[in-house]
């Protein structure tokens, strides 16, 4: 009695257009629900009606189970826009027959949008509703097949100009790539040559800064080598003083410190920094950095963020030399520095962003 109520109510519904009404059966008769959807996924489905015939045939053959190595149900494996295919989607994405059928229709009338939803799925997964109520991130198998961003871990469903999440492009590749040089060829005892192994689109004669001043890189502030000809962090060029003869060790310059012209922080003593939080609840708030600073959810912490998406011990400053330095302290949700999430000790210059669950901050130079 009850089902005759819903289903009553149905048809009712769907009197407006009876060109539903072969949609609603193919549905009804593969399984969907809920019933209170069915009008939307009728008229969703009825924009493809080719397909109406592929859900006859395999209900007409009785269901049967995909077999990858047969192809068959035929019907299942028809192509689709995007290289896809209904028993594709039921694989890949582990779909019912009546969700893959019904995204086979997006693919075939709306093209660029189903495809768009399918590359966010296989980057991102989705959100399942657990029987307590509450949701659970899935992630589907079908990603591991994709490329993953080497800064953040985003899978690239698409052949992007720069990672969609974190910015990770061409230029931070070529970074990563003559750092990995750079430092081959240093644990042989031997600088690089930069005619002979790099290529800095972005340097220019002007930008070839004396080292024999600094004990840390000009440009980023990480510690220099004696002799150093390139920067073991940024990868810029650095000229060795004396070229041709032994340069002596480096000494700081007697010069007060200051930043330079990119904000990194230079000179004889380490700056005194301090972190400006620029959202959640310490909004505003500013906290001079000593000698070393410990973040996380914790109250032990020299600063106690109260984010939950913060690890208990989540990261730390620490002074190094003429700079300050940021590490990563094997959080959950990471440490990114201006939109790169970092893997190993990280330099810091005056105004970089640092994001630390949803909780903003901004290093500044004290005066």
């Amino acid at each position: 009695m009850e089902n005759e109520v819903v289903n009553n109510a149905t048809r009712q519904h769907l009197q407006v257009d009876p060109q539903l009404q072969p949609y609603v059966a193919a549905l009804q008769a593969l399984g969907y629900s809920p019933e209170s959807g069915l009008a939307e996924a009728a008229a969703r489905l009825g924009r493809s009606p080719e397909l109406l015939a592929d859900i006859h045939a395999y209900l007409k053959s009785g269901i049967p189970v995909v077999d990858e190595q047969s192809k068959t149900p035929a019907e299942l494996f028809r192509p689709l826009p995007g290289n896809y295919c209904v028993a594709g989607l039921v694989r890949d994405f582990q779909m019912e027959p009546t969700g893959a059928f019904l995204m086979a229709s997006d693919l075939l009338a709306d093209t660029a949008r189903a495809i768009k939803r399918l590359d966010q799925i296989i980057e991102e997964g989705y959100w399942k509703v657990l029987p307590d109520g509450s949701y659970a991130r899935v992630v589907l198998p079908v990603s591991e097949r994709y490329p993953a961003c080497p800064s953040c871990g985003l899978r690239w469903a698409s052949n992007y100009p720069a990672c969609p999440r974190c910015g990770y492009g061409p230029r931070e590749a070529q970074i990563d790539q003559d750092l990995e040089i750079m430092a081959l060829l240093q644990e042989g005892g031997s600088d690089p040559s930069p005619s002979e192994f790099f290529f800095f689109p972005d340097i220019g004669d002007d930008e070839i800064i004396q080292a024999d001043s600094f004990a840390s890189c000009p440009h980023c502030g990480f510690p220099l080598k004696p002799i150093s000809t390139f920067c073991g962090s940024c990868g810029k060029l650095v000229a060795a003083a004396g070229a041709g003869a032994e340069a002596a060790p480096l000494q700081p310059s007697p010069a007060s410190v200051s930043s330079s012209a990119d904000g990194t922080l230079i000179g004889s003593r380490p700056t005194s920094i301090e972190i400006i939080v620029l959202s959640g609840e310490l909004e505003n708030q500013r906290y001079p950095v000593g000698d070393q600073l410990r973040l996380g959810r914790e109250a032990d912490n020299d600063l106690t963020l109260p984010d939950k998406k913060v690890s208990r011990h989540h990261a730390m400053l620490q002074r190094q030399g003429v700079a300050y330095r940021i590490i990563d302290l094997n959080s959950g949700n990471g440490t990114y520095v201006n939109g790169k999430r970092i893997t190993d000790a990280t330099v810091l210059k005056n105004g970089d962003i640092v994001l630390i669950g949803d909780t903003k901050l901004t290093i500044n130079n004290r005066p």
